[in-house]
C-alpha cells in the first residue's frame, strides 16, 4: 500500500506592490507575510518567526551596513505576528537611489521589494 504524504512548503508573500517609491526623508513601512502551505489545505500563517531584511545594491551586493545614498532600514530583523505579518521600516535618504530590500525566512525563498527614491 502506498502512502501519499501531502506536500508542505513555507513561503514569503509581499503585501502590496513589489515596486515602491519614496520621497527624500520619507519613512516607508514594508510588510511581508510568512505562511506554510500544505497541499489541499488553506495556507497557515506562521507566528513568532524571525524574518530578516537586507539592502542589495544594483550588483546584488549586501550594503545593509552602509545603506544606499543615505537610505537605510531601521530594523534588520522583525518577528511575525499572529497573522504571519512582519513589518520593516525604511528611511529614505536625501539623494536619488534605486535598490532592493530582500526579506529572508527559514525554509522559504527570499522575496524583494524594488525601491526608488
Amino acid at each position: 500500500m502506498m502512502v501519499i504524504t501531502p506536500s508542505k512548503s513555507k513561503e514569503l508573500q509581499i503585501q502590496g506592490n513589489i515596486r515602491r517609491g519614496a520621497l527624500y526623508g520619507e519613512r516607508l513601512d514594508l510588510s511581508v507575510k510568512y505562511i506554510e502551505q500544505i497541499s489541499g489545505q488553506m495556507p497557515t500563517p506562521l507566528a513568532n518567526q524571525a524574518l530578516t531584511m537586507k539592502i542589495l545594491n544594483a550588483m546584488n551586493q549586501d550594503v545593509t551596513d552602509a545603506g544606499v545614498n543615505g537610505s537605510r532600514i531601521q530594523n534588520r530583523r522583525a518577528n511575525t505576528n499572529a497573522q504571519g505579518l512582519a513589518t520593516f521600516t525604511l528611511f529614505a535618504g536625501e539623494q536619488d537611489a534605486t535598490f532592493k530590500l530582500e526579506v529572508n525566512a527559514p525554509e522559504a525563498s527570499p522575496v524583494a521589494f524594488n525601491i526608488t527614491i
